[in-house]
């Protein structure tokens, strides 16, 4: 069971629609088809391969889903709610860590059923009291809508599907296994030299039968033990092992210490990008990297480095 959503600044919206029903008739089909991954066929499988190759190269898109990994286990009466009333729970929790409170929603739901307007509204003051959004400035509406209406809904559905086949250990999805592959490449088949020392990576716990940093790379969270996959870290793939390869290129690299080990942190100014590595006795490991998108943790970030650049000129 996932719940998932896909969101993109208002003037980017229509410019995303259209582009979205453009792929659509270059492939032959109507422009308001529903985009479905229950649909995903051979005979289109090259329009499929368009809308997610749009998907990871628009940086006005984003997109966040949480995973309930095993559904058979909930015990909605020990918690005296409904199934009803805990998919709307997780549309809170799915959607309380998008909100940015500087920031103005319009959300839009595809309708579950014609009486889920009270579940809704109440969906609404949870979110506007959370984020002390009293002045309704923040979260604006929240609205049912058909899929069939609103683009981003239909791509959603397309990115949920997705996530969801993956996770229950299927084989079949391009997209994942692309990654999959992209991150072999880069750091199980060949591996980075850092500092004239070999790279190496936090291979244990296995998650889903990956190494750990693959965990730590493509999913965000701060519970350790359930964090949820992420389309913006996924796609960021490729960043870390030219970032460790040419050091040299003029990103922003400095050190700090956390329990009692140096990590060597590379920040990518352009894309917004952070690598951290941790020194270890005769190796180098990879502990994690994360695209930076929220503006208090960029500030935090410059203001380290800044003293780090400060205490090294006093030197």
């Amino acid at each position: 069971m996932a719940i998932g959503a896909v969101w993109c600044p208002k003037e980017a919206k229509d410019i995303i629609f259209t582009r979205l029903r453009e792929i659509k008739v270059e492939h032959g089909l109507k422009p308001h088809c529903e985009l479905k991954w229950n649909a995903v066929s051979q005979s289109k499988l090259a329009y499929y391969k368009d809308v997610m190759n749009y998907f990871f190269d628009n940086q006005d898109l984003h997109f966040r889903v949480l995973l309930v990994r095993d559904k058979s286990v909930l015990d909605h009466a020990a918690y005296h709610q409904s199934h009803d009333s805990f998919y709307y729970k997780m549309y809170f929790d799915m959607l309380k860590n998008i909100i940015e409170p500087t920031s103005s929603y319009n959300i839009y739901l595809d309708i579950k059923d014609t009486r889920g307007q009270d579940k809704v509204n109440r969906l609404l003051e949870y979110l506007r009291t959370t984020k002390y959004d009293f002045d309704r400035n923040v979260v604006r509406k929240i609205q049912q809508v058909r899929s069939h209406e609103v683009e981003l809904v239909t791509l959603a559905d397309f990115l949920i599907g997705a996530v969801t086949y993956a996770h229950r250990g299927l084989t079949t999805s391009y997209a994942k296994l692309e990654l999959i592959e992209m991150f072999k490449r880069d750091f199980v088949t060949t591996r980075p030299i850092f500092e004239g020392k070999p790279l190496a990576l936090k291979k244990f716990p296995l998650v889903a039968g990956r190494e750990y940093t693959f965990y730590h790379l493509t999913q965000e969270g701060e519970d350790e033990d359930n964090r949820q996959f992420s389309i913006d870290r996924a796609e960021c793939i490729p960043f870390p092992r030219p970032m460790i390869d040419n050091i040299s290129h003029p990103y922003l690299v400095w050190s700090n210490t956390r329990n009692g080990k140096e990590r060597i942190l590379v920040y990518h100014e352009q894309e917004s990008y952070l690598v951290i590595l941790e020194k270890r006795d005769g190796y180098a490991l990879l502990w994690t990297a994360y695209p930076i998108s929220r503006e208090h943790t960029y500030r935090k970030l410059m203001k380290e480095y800044e003293a780090y650049k400060k205490a090294r000129t006093v030197e």
